[in-house]
C-alpha cells in the first residue's frame, strides 16, 4: 500500500498538471472525437416529360345561376323552399293565387261548349240548304249566308279555345318550378306579396360542376390549350380541373383574357366567390430532371438539394421548374443525373461534405 505522503503527491494539483502535459501529445495526435454519420432517407432523380407551368388566381363561379321569375302575375300564396335548400329540376318553388284564373278559365270553357253546339247546328243548316239548292228549292244567297255563319262560328270557337289554353297555361305557370338542379341562394319574394309578370321569385345556383374564371395575361393566354388538365388549389383542398374555354374578349386596360376551368365539385364543398390558384401547363412538353418535392431546400431566394456521393452529402444548387404531383422539375447548377440519390428526409440538418448513413 502506498504511503500517505505518496498519495498526497499523486493527487496534488502539480501532479495532475504533469499528467496532462505528458498525455497532451497523444491526445493531439488522436484528434477530436468523430461524429457518427447523420441518418437520412434518399430517393432517386428521374427524368420526366413535362411542360412549363404558370399559376394564376381565379374565382369560383356557378356552372349555372338564375334569377327565377314568374311567367304570370299574381299574389304569392306559398314559398315552398328557403335559402340553402337543394332542389331538383322541375321541383315547385312557389305558388301564385289562381282563383281568378280558374274562374275565367271555367267561363271560357262554358262559352266554347255553347259555341260548339251552335256551330254544329249551323253546319247542319248549311248541309240542308245545299241539299235544297240542288233541288232548286232555295236560292244560292241562302247557302252563302249559312256558309258565312259557319265560318264565323268556327273562328269564334278557335279564338275561345286559344283563350282557354292561355288561361290553363297561366294556371300551370302559377306554380313556379326549378329550371335546373341547384341550391337556393336568395329569396326575392315572400307569401302575400304581389309579383308582376317577369317578377323575381328567388335566385338559384348550380355548382355541380363548378367554374373557375381566371384572367390570363396576353403573353400566356396564347400558349394555353382547351382540354388540358389543370391543378386547382382551393380553400377546401386541391382538385383536378379541365381548361374548358378561352374567351377571346379581353380587358383592354389590363390586357388579360378570361379563361374558364371546370371542376367536378362532387362533394359540393366549393362555393361561389372562393379564391382558387390554378396551375396551367404552357407550351410543349420536354424531358426534364425531377426530384421529390421534399428533396428541395429553399431559404430565401436560394434553392438547393443534397446528393449523396460515397457516403457524403454534396450540395447541388438549382432552379425549380414545373411540378407533377409530388415531384418537381429542377435545373441544377452542378452535376446531377437520373438515378442519383438525393436526400428527402434529414436534409435540413446536413452540411456540405458531411458523412451520412442512408436509412434502409
Amino acid at each position: 500500500m502506498a504511503s500517505p505522503s505518496l498519495r498526497f503527491q499523486l493527487t496534488s494539483p502539480l501532479s495532475l498538471l504533469m499528467v496532462v502535459v505528458l498525455m497532451a501529445p497523444a491526445l493531439i495526435a488522436a484528434g477530436p472525437p468523430k461524429r457518427p454519420p447523420t441518418k437520412v432517407a434518399v430517393a432517386p432523380v428521374t427524368r420526366m416529360t413535362l411542360a412549363d407551368q404558370t399559376t394564376l388566381m381565379g374565382t369560383v363561379q356557378p356552372f349555372q345561376a338564375s334569377t327565377v321569375a314568374s311567367l304570370t302575375e299574381g299574389r304569392v300564396t306559398d314559398l315552398k323552399v328557403r335559402t340553402g335548400d337543394r332542389v331538383i329540376k322541375g321541383a315547385a318553388l312557389a305558388l301564385l293565387d289562381t282563383t281568378q284564373l280558374t274562374i275565367d278559365s271555367e267561363q271560357v270553357a262554358a262559352r266554347v261548349a255553347a259555341t260548339r253546339i251552335r256551330l254544329a247546328q249551323a253546319e247542319a243548316d248549311l248541309a240542308t240548304a245545299r241539299s235544297l239548292l240542288a233541288q232548286q228549292a232555295v236560292s244560292s244567297e241562302l247557302v252563302d249566308t249559312r256558309a258565312r255563319t259557319v265560318r264565323e262560328m268556327t273562328a269564334q270557337v278557335t279564338r275561345d279555345e286559344a283563350e282557354e289554353k292561355q288561361l290553363i297555361y297561366q294556371i300551370e305557370e302559377a306554380t313556379i318550378r326549378a329550371p335546373f338542379d341547384g341550391v337556393v341562394s336568395k329569396e326575392l319574394t315572400q307569401p302575400g306579396e304581389w309579383v308582376a309578370r317577369g317578377g323575381a321569385i328567388l335566385r338559384l345556383v348550380d355548382l355541380s360542376p363548378a367554374r373557375v374564371v381566371v384572367w390570363v395575361p396576353e403573353d400566356v393566354v396564347g400558349r394555353l390549350k382547351v382540354g388540358t388538365d389543370t391543378v386547382v388549389n382551393t380553400p377546401v383542398g386541391p382538385q383536378n380541373g379541365t381548361l374548358h374555354a378561352i374567351i377571346p374578349d379581353g380587358d383592354p386596360g389590363s390586357h388579360t383574357f378570361p379563361v374558364e376551368v371546370r371542376l367536378p365539385n362532387r362533394d359540393g364543398r366549393l362555393f361561389s366567390g372562393m379564391l382558387a390558384r390554378v396551375t396551367f401547363s404552357v407550351g410543349e412538353a420536354k424531358a426534364v430532371l425531377t426530384v421529390p418535392r421534399d428533396a428541395v431546400v429553399t431559404r430565401g431566394h436560394d434553392s438547393h438539394l443534397w446528393k449523396v456521393v460515397d457516403g457524403h452529402a454534396v450540395r447541388v444548387p438549382l432552379r425549380m421548374g414545373s411540378a407533377a404531383g409530388e415531384r418537381i422539375a429542377v435545373q441544377p447548377f452542378a452535376e446531377l443525373a437520373p438515378g442519383d440519390p438525393v436526400i428527402v428526409r434529414g436534409n435540413e440538418r446536413v452540411r456540405d461534405g458531411q458523412s451520412v448513413a442512408v436509412a434502409p
